[in-house]
């Protein structure tokens, strides 16, 4: 809401006992899901594909089937879960991480279809994030079933869905706004530049 697109936000103390967790949870996920694909043997899979990586020299990124994906969500989600029920986390939102995290993926895709464009040239290899995350939400929901720790996740996902679809919303018309005045996103990235070169000027 400012021009300043780089200006931080600090959380209150009591945002932060919960952002802290939830932090955790999310950057735990992704790398949770990587380990998914190691355990499951993806990377020796006949689906498996190697593609060059621009500008990192020999390195081959492995691409992998949307059924791989898939699996990997669910261990990704299995390890997260079990992570946070093992250290006694008693907040559920932790626990929805893996939820969250694919939930952001689908508003970064509805952001950048405003402009027609994809969000990665490996999107396509992925499953949609709206079907990836209605299958997690489902994993979660055993998951925590089976470990007595479901009371509260119907309740926790209602007010996941409800703060994403207002999230939406706002960006949604926000991007519609800026392009129709003729912004494209990389503006925003500029902006970005500028002011941290300006904050470098001036130290």
């Amino acid at each position: 809401g400012t021009p300043q697109a780089s200006k931080p936000w600090l959380p209150s103390a009591s945002a932060y006992q919960f952002a802290q967790p939830l932090t955790l949870a999310l950057n735990l996920f992704p790398i949770a899901h990587e380990l998914g694909h190691l355990h499951l043997g993806h990377q020796n899979s006949e689906e498996t594909q190697k593609i060059a990586v621009a500008n990192l020299g020999d390195f081959d990124a492995a691409v992998y089937s949307q059924s791989d994906e898939f699996q990997a969500d669910m261990v990704g989600s299995i390890i997260t879960v079990q992570t946070l029920l093992r250290t006694e986390q008693t907040n559920i939102f932790p626990c929805l991480a893996p939820y969250i995290f694919l939930k952001g993926i689908e508003l970064l895709d509805a952001c950048f279809e405003v402009f027609g464009q994809q969000t990665g040239d490996m999107s396509f290899t992925h499953p949609s994030a709206t079907v990836r995350a209605r299958k997690m939400r489902d994993v979660i929901a055993m998951h925590l079933n089976y470990h007595n720790s479901f009371r509260l996740y119907p309740q926790a996902v209602r007010v996941v869905d409800r703060v994403f679809h207002w999230f939406l919303v706002a960006a949604i018309t926000n991007l519609q706004r800026l392009k129709d005045e003729g912004h494209a996103p990389r503006d925003r990235i500029r902006l970005l530049d500028a002011e941290h070169e300006q904050a470098i000027r001036d130290r």
